[in-house]
């Protein structure tokens, strides 16, 4: 089998997506990796993006809506703030 070697760039874009029951684990998941998260843009929805952002004290880029804009190209608020 051939190999492919992919370029990744330094910086990624890092979504963070918990439902209800699990947005604890994923926080105590976040805290426990506040550094390296600290160095990459996030996205979360709502609650957890706010839950997040508070908790770790990182810019956490909220989205309108459902997880579901994830799949199509993330427009966080204050970019759409901005149109």
């Amino acid at each position: 089998m051939q190999r492919k070697t992919i370029q990744m760039y330094q910086t990624k874009k890092i979504a963070l997506v918990a439902h209800d029951n699990m947005k604890r684990d994923m926080l105590e998941w976040a805290k426990f990796n506040k550094t390296l998260l600290a160095s990459h843009t996030i996205f979360a929805t709502g609650t957890t993006g706010s839950t997040l952002e508070t908790e770790l004290g990182i810019p956490i880029n909220l989205l309108f809506g459902t997880s579901q804009q994830l799949v199509t190209e993330p427009q966080p608020i204050s970019s759409s703030l901005q149109n």
